[in-house]
């Protein structure tokens, strides 16, 4: 099995952007990576899937939590980055 990630070719460089992921897409993320866990017959690479899709949720989880807090407040959105890095 093979997993590829696409990504922009000036994607978080000087002169790309990096667009802010929802938690909306967080949840897909993680729902992607049951599906392909529930295909797998590697235990190994099963539960790896599902530590990842744990890992998703968790992210989309402080999200919610955070966004609804932060409203537009810049200070309360860059304290949120900064603790997903």
């Amino acid at each position: 099995m093979r997993i590829t990630l696409d990504v922009a070719p000036d994607a978080g460089t000087a002169t790309g952007a990096w667009a802010m992921t929802t938690p909306a897409e967080y949840r897909e993320f993680a729902i992607d990576c049951m599906r392909v866990a529930e295909q797998e017959e590697n235990a190994g690479l099963r539960d790896t899937m599902m530590g990842l899709a744990r890992a998703w949720l968790r992210i989309a989880l402080m999200m919610d939590q955070h966004v609804t807090l932060a409203g537009d407040d810049p200070a309360r959105s860059k304290e949120l980055r900064d603790a997903l890095n």
